[in-house]
């Protein structure tokens, strides 16, 4: 009898134990904006690129525009051989001398992917709060919808009642999708083609 009892408290014990296991991890608060937005850092405007200067720092001759967008550009080799390179490298190569970097230095900040020269060198926190609720956006600014015109990530447009068609600041939408953050965020994108890649970044 005494055995039975013992094997029961045993197993009670097990059983709480297991129970406030469970709970450790399930009660984990998720991040919030407001828990982050006092350290994260403001996105800052760095400048452009020095590409040639960046592509001879590699050993290479010089540089080419080999079609017509940001991503087009290519080192070239002095057998005239084309090199492609990752221009988050061209920035932090460009502004290396700003110090030991505590964010990332990106490059998905062009003015418009299509022109090849509107690459812009940014300094964020490497921190993604998340995408944007465009519908919902466009409505807190008196539109009636959103919708899109074409494929690309900049043709998405707010909708008026009377159905004229609105441009979309990501900027601003992602400042008014986190307003807990108390800094600037700034929109990235993971590929122009894909619509819904748009993110916020940074602080």
């Amino acid at each position: 009898m005494n055995r039975n009892k013992i094997r029961l408290s045993l197993l009670a014990v097990m059983l709480a134990c297991c129970l406030a296991t469970l709970l450790s991890f399930t009660a984990v608060p998720q991040a919030s904006a407001a828990t982050h937005g006092a350290s994260v850092p403001a996105a800052r405007s760095l400048g452009g690129i020095n590409l040639r200067a960046y592509c001879q720092s590699l050993g290479y001759a010089d540089v080419t525009l080999n079609g017509s967008t940001v991503v087009d550009w290519f080192c070239v080799s002095s057998s005239g051989s084309l090199a492609s390179f990752s221009l988050d490298s061209a920035c932090r190569w460009q502004y290396r001398s700003e110090g030991p970097f505590l964010r990332s230095i990106v490059i998905q900040r062009e003015d418009n992917f299509f022109v090849a020269t509107s690459g812009v060198c940014y300094e964020i926190s490497n921190f993604n709060w998340g995408g944007i609720n465009l519908r919902a956006y466009c409505q807190s600014l008196g539109y009636a919808d959103v919708t899109t015109v074409g494929s690309t990530i900049y043709d998405w447009r707010c909708v008026s009642s009377n159905g004229s068609l609105v441009s979309i600041s990501f900027d601003a939408a992602c400042n008014w999708q986190y307003p807990d953050q108390p800094r600037s965020l700034i929109y990235r994108y993971s590929d122009v083609f894909v619509m819904t890649s748009v993110t916020c970044w940074g602080g």
